[in-house]
């Protein structure tokens, strides 16, 4: 296959099949957990039963505490990703199931679903082009993008 286009130049295309959609899926629910982890950090870090602290600073770290663990859970899963999977929970350790028989039951009841048509998650093939126009395939990467969020105004 020929292209016409500058050599040196890296071009992406969007590889949509059954399987790319899974791969997909898999690395917006490893960003969605490794977001859940932050969360639940910062969870742990805010102390509003720290001593000395005035009743409003404690009623703004408990609400900020309560938001943190809603947002962890608003990540744990989704009804538009096809979700981890039978083989891939039974591949968690004996706690890790545990966990997850109590967290996303939770999660399902507790909050809306996180992932909507805002999120945009990709499966690119990428290419160089040689110097006489021959695309060679140089791999696979995949590009996330979520419009949304809040502004103080």
């Amino acid at each position: 296959m020929t292209i016409d286009a500058k050599p040196g130049t890296l071009l992406q295309f969007d590889y949509c099949v059954t399987d790319s959609q899974r791969l997909a899926d898999l690395i917006g629910i490893k960003a969605d957990l490794e977001a859940a982890i932050r969360y639940c950090d910062l969870h742990i870090e805010i102390d509003p039963t720290e001593p000395g602290i005035a009743v409003d600073e404690m009623s703004r770290r408990e609400h900020t505490r309560q938001a943190l663990c809603r947002a962890a859970l608003v990540v744990c899963g989704s009804g538009v990703r096809s979700g981890l999977g039978d083989e891939h929970v039974a591949r968690l350790s004996i706690d890790g199931r545990n966990l997850h028989v109590v967290v996303k039951p939770l999660r399902d009841k507790w909050v809306a679903h996180a992932v909507n048509h805002f999120e945009d998650l990709r499966v690119r093939i990428d290419v160089d082009v040689s110097t006489d126009g021959v695309v060679k395939i140089r791999g696979v990467s995949t590009a996330a993008h979520s419009v949304g969020g809040f502004v103080r105004a």
